[in-house]
């Protein structure tokens, strides 16, 4: 198969927004409800609304995903416990909150709505993803692991802090560490596991960045997933290996030094 070129993803990847986000009015509220393309732990489309809560714009879950992974037996709620330390890291870095009935929350303001919007759903799928966590893995937050072993091993990677992009659509894309390797710069985002909706959250990132990565970088750099511990007896491993390849965005296992050592070194 041929490699797509820029026009051709990003036309894909605006005309897939169009399609596949659907905005619709309550009528007993009259608060918006927004539907993802994104797909829960039960096989539902991630969604949530935006309402105006004592004069101030919210977007929220009404507490649907906390309840989701409750009803797996998944407490990521209580305080003191890795998990719920991890829920604490990624409310942080989507501007969160948790409500005391458990809602996920983003104040707005208007003209910041789509940004909110792109936040929850980046939000919504990472805490899905904590329901992929074995015991062992719950035991370390990921971000944290990473940059620990980076900068204990910072003779050979040469990285830049996590920083954020600007794509066409205005909204901002987080990307974890941009490394200098012997192979030029590459943009890592990491990920505890491999699933399609973190394929399809690093595919929108690429799309909607392109321009500033042309300015910035001439489009020559990479875009990789770090992945904490890829799971290759599962057939769907390779499913979603060969889709990223497609936008040449490289899959690196964390577990994997010698791997990481490859790709990342200077």
């Amino acid at each position: 198969m041929d490699m797509l070129t820029a026009k051709e993803i990003t036309d894909n990847y605006f005309n897939w927004v169009k399609s596949n986000y659907n905005f619709s009015k309550l009528k007993n509220s009259g608060n918006i409800d927004i539907q993802t393309p994104f797909i829960d732990n039960f096989g539902d489309s991630i969604s949530f609304i935006v309402k105006l809560e004592n004069d101030q714009l919210i977007v929220t879950d009404e507490g649907y995903t906390i309840w989701n992974l409750s009803t797996m037996g998944h407490n990521v709620t209580r305080k003191k416990t890795h998990r719920r330390l991890i829920l604490d890291s990624l409310l942080k870095s989507e501007n969160a909150i948790l409500s005391d009935n458990n809602e996920l929350k983003i104040n707005v303001r208007k003209n910041n709505i789509g940004q909110a919007i792109h936040d929850m759903t980046q939000l919504v799928i990472k805490i899905n993803d904590m329901t992929m966590l074995s015991s062992s893995n719950v035991k370390n937050i990921f971000y944290d692991e990473a940059l620990e072993y980076f900068n204990k091993n910072a003779d050979i990677y040469r990285k830049l802090p996590s920083f954020q992009i600007t794509g066409k659509s205005q909204l901002s894309h987080k990307i974890d560490f941009g490394f200098f390797t012997k192979d030029g710069v590459k943009l890592v985002k990491l990920h505890n596991t491999l699933t399609r909706n973190t394929i399809e959250s690093a595919i929108v990132t690429l799309v909607d960045t392109s321009d500033y990565r042309l300015e910035n970088y001439q489009e020559t750099e990479k875009l990789c997933l770090l992945i904490n511990g890829i799971d290759k007896s599962k057939i769907t491993t390779d499913n979603h290996i060969e889709s990223l390849a497609q936008y040449n965005i490289d899959i690196i296992d964390f577990t994997d030094k010698q791997d990481v050592r490859l790709k990342l070194s200077s």
